[in-house]
């Protein structure tokens, strides 16, 4: 949808922003009204004795309940009255026996970077926090390792790289690897190992009933098909087997360059001439973002090119040295270990950019290619409202591009991941201070951005939406694929391991 000015756009959309206010399920015909939030001395008699030691129970007086439920994203959050720390998978499975039986609505939570708006369909729910279950076991061949459900991206990576290994993660820190690779999970080694779902080896679940399985291609393969692309609408994953790797360099080049706008046709031509070309494995990151930065310009936004190449700067600088020759503002260029990319290009643990707390209303497209001319567009829009609205100045607009051999590697039709022809993601992420009044405009300013972003494409291209960056809005089709047997399996899937919508809350299938 193409609005022709920001106001109409604020004018027709309003109702969504006001519809996204409302508990997911007071919006679905099919859904069950809110349930009596439960009394926290009855769920401590009741829960507790059947819990593990090590388990742990939060409530909204606690003085951990804060911390416990914080989000990446607070617009459209879950609403949560119990959160039980879990510290085993016997201790997943109990917590879900009892909500069902106590007719609540739960939610697994590991780092807590979900953020679409169906996540606030959870009302007076329990959070099964998976903070606990962290272990990290490689085998002794070193060709793979047991991880909890609760790692996260830096975590995985430290731990790996202090064995000299190394494997397909999340870009930033900060971030659940399980949740990342359930519906995908892009990163910088991707050109050699794929994503994040290509190197599950199997997964240890909590289906709805609190029944414990294990899921591989020998055992439950169309499930294990399921998880790997769409697993948010399946299961708990309490731990998994993963493919593990020697690191495929000991130190990575870090490029960063600050540009003014008038030299954004200049970088995407350059941009587009790059990834003509294909972009090679050691590509790790090429990442365009449009940020205010003040220390560079105080009256318009910037472009600010990221590069994370697995080499050292003689091999990089075949990919960083044209982009300098459009003189950048700033320059930053480093030589680091790979466990400390992430940290480097400020994506790391405790980035901004992983802070949490704040309204952040992200809007996403797959492209295959830089279109100059919506580029522009998109920078001009980008400027006109963040000037016009300063609180929307905490805005990103990002052209993400990874290297994507590792990802056409592998057969698109042996995940339920719809997306491997696609070679950048560009998403928006608006961000500002908790103010409801800017609601319907950061949704209007997103879905127009998006309009624009595909309208860049070749003409009747479908558009598809990463489903780890979805807003909530999105069709089915655009996050689970366009090709008729996909959604057909998953619908399928769904019947026959989530019959009552347990697992409906994160951009469910039904």
């Amino acid at each position: 949808m193409y609005f022709q000015s920001l106001k109409t756009a604020v004018l027709f959309l309003s109702g969504v922003a006001a519809a996204a206010k409302l508990p997911y399920a007071l919006r679905d015909a099919n859904s069950s009204v809110i349930p009596t939030a439960p009394k926290a001395g009855q769920v401590q008699q009741e829960l507790g004795p059947q819990l593990s030691t090590g388990a742990t129970m939060y409530f909204p007086r606690s003085e951990q309940y804060d911390d416990a439920t914080s989000r990446w994203n607070i617009y459209g959050q879950p609403n949560i009255s119990v959160v039980v720390e879990v510290a085993t998978a016997d201790d997943v499975s109990t917590v879900v026996k009892y909500a069902n039986q106590a007719e609540l609505p739960f939610i697994a939570v590991n780092r807590g970077h979900g953020s679409p708006f169906t996540l606030s369909g959870v009302q007076n729910g329990i959070q099964i926090w998976l903070n606990k279950l962290t272990d990290i076991t490689i085998s002794e061949d070193g060709e793979s390792a047991v991880m909890g459900g609760g790692v996260f991206v830096e975590q995985v990576i430290g731990v790996l790289a202090e064995q000299g290994k190394a494997s397909a993660s999340g870009a930033c820190g900060c971030v659940g690897n399980t949740g990342a690779g359930l519906g995908g999970g892009h990163g910088r080694l991707q050109g050699f190992f794929g994503l994040v779902l290509d190197n599950f080896i199997s997964l240890d679940v909590v289906l709805w009933n609190g029944t414990q399985i294990t899921v591989s291609n020998d055992s439950y393969p169309d499930l294990f098909w399921g998880f790997r692309g769409a697993g948010h609408n399946f299961g708990i994953v309490t731990s998994f087997n993963y493919k593990v790797y020697d690191q495929p360099a000991p130190v990575w080049f870090l490029g960063q360059y600050s540009f003014m706008q008038d030299q954004l046709e200049n970088i995407f031509d350059e941009m587009n001439r790059q990834s003509e070309a294909t972009l090679p494995m050691e590509m790790g990151l090429l990442l365009l973002n449009y940020a205010w930065d003040t220390t560079v310009s105080t009256t318009e936004p910037v472009l600010i090119l990221t590069i994370n190449y697995a080499g050292d700067s003689a091999a990089a600088s075949a990919y960083a040295d044209p982009f300098k020759a459009f003189n950048p503002v700033t320059t930053t260029e480093e030589l680091v270990p790979y466990e400390q990319v992430a940290n480097a290009s400020g994506t790391g643990l405790d980035s901004a950019l992983c802070g949490h707390g704040t309204q952040r209303m992200q809007f996403a497209a797959d492209l295959l290619t830089y279109n100059v001319t919506t580029s522009r567009e998109l920078y001009d829009l980008f400027k006109e409202v963040s000037v016009a609205k300063p609180e929307f100045r905490g805005t990103i607009l990002v052209f993400e591009s990874y290297s994507v051999q590792g990802i056409k590697a592998v057969d698109p039709d042996s995940t339920a991941y719809p997306h491997r022809g696609d070679s950048i993601i560009w998403t928006q992420v608006i961000q500002y201070d908790y103010n409801p009044s800017l609601d319907a405009e950061a949704i209007a300013w997103g879905e127009q951005a998006r309009s624009i972003a595909h309208a860049g494409q070749e003409p009747g291209a479908e558009l598809n939406v990463y489903v780890n960056y979805a807003f909530g809005s999105e069709t089915l089709e655009s996050m689970y694929g366009y090709e008729p047997w996909r959604l057909a399996k998953l619908r399928d899937l769904k019947r026959t391991w989530d019959p009552h919508g347990k697992f409906n809350y994160y951009m469910p299938i039904s």
